[in-house]
């Protein structure tokens, strides 16, 4: 999260897509690890001072997960919305 630290504190009207990998998962599952779990809520937490209107995620499991963390910690109720855009093929990183 080193670049976050890089970025302004105040965005002032500026629009942020911030794209992000799901967090740490089981080998070979689709679920997170305990880690995963703390990885996203720290990262829910360090972008909790920032205007949030939305979060855009895969409908895969570990992905969900990772977003429903995330916005567990924003202080606005924020939107989680699923996009099967986001799981085809080529449109995203594989491991």
């Amino acid at each position: 999260m080193k670049i976050l630290e890089k970025l302004p504190k105040k965005v002032n009207n500026k629009k942020i897509a911030w794209i992000i990998r799901h967090a740490q998962r089981e080998e070979n599952q689709d679920k997170l690890t305990e880690q995963g779990k703390q990885q996203a809520i720290d990262f829910g937490k360090t972008l909790s001072t920032y205007p949030i209107n939305a979060i855009y995620t895969s409908p895969t499991d570990r992905c969900v997960e990772t977003a429903k963390l995330i916005a567990e910690q924003l202080p606005n109720d924020v939107p989680i919305i699923l996009d099967n855009y986001l799981n085809e093929v080529g449109i995203y990183v594989t491991d």
